[in-house]
Order: C-alpha cells, then sequence, then structure tokens
C-alpha cells in the first residue's frame, strides 16, 4: 500500500470520527435538555397546583415521587457528563485534523518523500490518539448504528466534495464486530481500530484516482 493511501486512509477515519461525536453530541444534548425540561415542567406543575393537590394528597405523593425519581435518574444518566467532555474534545480534534488535512494536500502537490510522510503521519496520529483517550478513558462513547451510518455518509460527501466527485472510489471493508460496545444491539459492521480502543472505525475507505483528482 502506498503512504499516500495510507494517510488518506488516517485521514478519512479521523474525519469520521470528528462527524460522529459531532452528531454524538447533538443526540445527548437534546437527550439531556429533554430530561431537564421535563423534570422542570413536571416539578413547577405540582408547586403551581398546590391547592388542587391537597384534596388530592395521594396522587400528589406519588407526583412528587415522580419527579424524585426522575432527578435521581437524570443525575445517573451520562448524557449531560456526555455533552461537557465532547465539546471541548471535538474542538481539540478539529484542530489537529485541519493541520492532518493540509499535512495530505503537501504529499499530494508536493510528491513528498516516504520517510517524510510517514513521520508526518505518526505525529498526527499520535496527538489524534492521545486527546482522544485521555479525554474518554473513563466513559466510553457507545457506538449508535445510525448515528454512525450516517457520520459515513457525510465524510463520504466530504471528501467528494473535497477531492473531486469522479476521484474518490468508495470501498466496503467492514467486518462483524461483537463486544459490550455494542450494547447489546443488532452488530453493526465495524472495522478494527488502530491504537484507539473507544471510536468504532469507517463504514468504508476511500481509493483516490489522482488523473481525476481536482482540489478544492
Amino acid at each position: 500500500m502506498l503512504m499516500r493511501d495510507l494517510y488518506l486512509n488516517m485521514l478519512t477515519q479521523s474525519k469520521f470520527e470528528l462527524l460522529y461525536y459531532k452528531a454524538y453530541f447533538g443526540h445527548a444534548y437534546r437527550v439531556d435538555n429533554f430530561l431537564k425540561i421535563a423534570l422542570t415542567i413536571l416539578t413547577a406543575d405540582f408547586v403551581a397546583n398546590w391547592a388542587i393537590w391537597q384534596t388530592h394528597t395521594d396522587i400528589w405523593a406519588i407526583g412528587i415521587a415522580v419527579s424524585q425519581v426522575i432527578q435521581l435518574i437524570n443525575g445517573l444518566l451520562p448524557y449531560s457528563k456526555r455533552v461537557d467532555t465532547l465539546g471541548p474534545l471535538h474542538r481539540k480534534l478539529e484542530s489537529i485534523y485541519s493541520d492532518m488535512e493540509n499535512g495530505f494536500i503537501k504529499i499530494l502537490l508536493e510528491d513528498m518523500d516516504i520517510e517524510k510522510a510517514n513521520d508526518l503521519r505518526t505525529k498526527y496520529q499520535k496527538e489524534w490518539d492521545e486527546n482522544e483517550n485521555t479525554a474518554l478513558l473513563k466513559d466510553i462513547i457507545p457506538r449508535v448504528p445510525w448515528l454512525v451510518k450516517c457520520s459515513d455518509r457525510e465524510k463520504v460527501q466530504y471528501f467528494k466534495t473535497l477531492m473531486g466527485n469522479d476521484a474518490v472510489e468508495v470501498k466496503t471493508e467492514a467486518i462483524e464486530l461483537t463486544g459490550p460496545f455494542n450494547n447489546g444491539r443488532k452488530n453493526v459492521p465495524l472495522k478494527a481500530r488502530t491504537k484507539s480502543f473507544i471510536m468504532p472505525s469507517q463504514q468504508t475507505t476511500m481509493h483516490l484516482d489522482m488523473e481525476k483528482l481536482t482540489l478544492k
């Protein structure tokens, strides 16, 4: 495999991860907000209608108990914590990705020698994995099948737009994985990740036709 292809595989995997983190951040934010709003409305309703509930003390007691249970459950759920974690992580990785993509363009345009290109690839991969593993060491982001698929489709479209639709050949080279990170759901085709144990791998890989390449 050419160094260019190795670097491209790292680049597309990293872009996929960025898009997945962004998608999961939105998912976690919506769930967390829904729970907080529901709890606020429920609690406010019981307080505002105290005069009514005085004649139905048993119902009022059940309602208060339910609201307290929801509050307890919400405190144990990971969504709020993941929102706080993924925001800063995404910004850091986005900066690394920008440098990573610029490095790939230099490889394409300058015909960089193999040793220098590999040093560049290793540098960015190490920096990426260190940030990812440190931020998510205590809380692995789950693999949500529909978010994985949506993120991969968006990744493919991104590179087709960047490099020219005809220049990008998309290949599906995923394998079936089982394990605790699938959350008991139906298996999703996932490729084995390199050094990071956290993220699912991209569903597709890409090959560039250099004769049709048109960088934008």
